[in-house]
């Protein structure tokens, strides 16, 4: 599991192609959190096209920072437009692109958007059961060192998986809680 601050296209590109270079035979999935609505919709191919060479793209509502609500938000100006006196740095009003669109946008086999970062680690431990990675009898609520041992023998073993967690806003959450819920399936130690 790894974390990464990338919040441009060029810096998820390279973070995936690193990780492909250094993790060849590995399943790599990426988590990605868009970092404002505004840079997200401005790079929006940009990141269509980063995102692809993963095998699972999971993408979490946008980190909004100083953009609260996606639909009542100002584009930053285009330099190359005269100055508007009565708001200098912004211009019309209009509607920003949001996590499921860029999923919804994915010519990619395999995305998922989730409502949250709860809901992402909710997802990714599903993925992980649906894929075989976790015994379908594990209990995340069972932290016995019993059930440790009882389902170290259901985590596949015979391949790797590296997930990328990418993005600038509080996704840096995700891996924390991450862990917790892996606690006692042997993934991530």
């Amino acid at each position: 599991f790894y974390d990464d601050y990338g919040h441009h296209p060029t810096e998820v590109k390279a973070t995936i192609e690193a990780s492909r270079m250094q993790f060849p035979s590995s399943r790599l999935w990426v988590v990605f959190q868009p970092h404002t609505y505004s840079r997200l919709s401005e790079l929006f191919d940009g990141f269509v096209s980063a995102l692809e060479a993963a095998d699972l793209v999971i993408l979490t509502p946008v980190f909004g920072a100083r953009e609260k609500e996606p639909m009542n938000i100002k584009e930053p100006m285009n330099i190359n437009e005269p100055m508007n006196m009565k708001e200098p740095n912004m211009k019309s009003s209009v509607a920003y692109m949001t996590h499921e669109d860029l999923g919804a946008s994915m010519q990619h086999p395999s995305v998922i958007c989730t409502d949250s970062l709860e809901d992402t680690v909710d997802r990714m431990m599903d993925e992980l059961e649906r894929a075989g990675w976790i015994d379908e009898e594990w209990d995340d609520n069972n932290d016995s060192e019993k059930a440790e041992d009882e389902i170290c023998g259901g985590v596949r073993k015979d391949s790797e998986l590296v997930v990328l967690m990418i993005g600038a806003g509080d996704i840096n959450r995700l891996g924390p809680q991450l862990m917790k819920r892996l606690k006692g399936t042997g993934i991530g130690s």
